[in-house]
């Protein structure tokens, strides 16, 4: 049965996190960001838990036929500016999906990280259940 996390789960979920050796801190579930927070329980049992967090995924355009210097500059305020825009609407992460272009280096200059070593970011269309 799939149902909303309710505040007697959280212990449930706690351990579940503990005992999958996934070495990254259960995030806050208390976070306003979580805006989904489902668990699947059987026979009284948390078996799973399921959470959506709200977050950007970043995009930029650069025009190829600029000088790199206007190019480096544009990303710079772009990408502060971004920043700060979903900072004051309420967001603490955005993503990027970056192919291997070779613009690592550049990425971390305007403090991006990856996101984990060996993990990679996948995507899901939604629908609606029944269409």
């Amino acid at each position: 049965m799939i149902r909303n996390l309710e505040g007697s789960d959280v212990d449930a979920v706690r351990k579940i996190h503990a005992a999958s050796g996934l070495d990254y801190a259960l995030p806050d579930l208390a976070h306003p960001l979580f805006v989904n927070k489902l668990v699947s329980e059987a026979e009284g049992r948390i078996i799973a838990a399921g959470l959506h967090r709200i977050c950007y995924e970043t995009f930029v355009l650069v025009n190829p036929a600029v000088q790199p210097g206007q190019k480096w500059t544009a990303l710079r305020e772009l990408n502060d500016a971004l920043s700060d825009r979903a900072y004051w609407q309420g967001l603490d992460m955005t993503h990027a999906s970056v192919p291997s272009i070779g613009f690592d280096k550049r990425l971390r200059q305007l403090g991006w990280s990856p996101d984990r070593e060996g993990w990679r970011l996948w995507s899901r269309e939604t629908h609606a259940i029944g269409r």
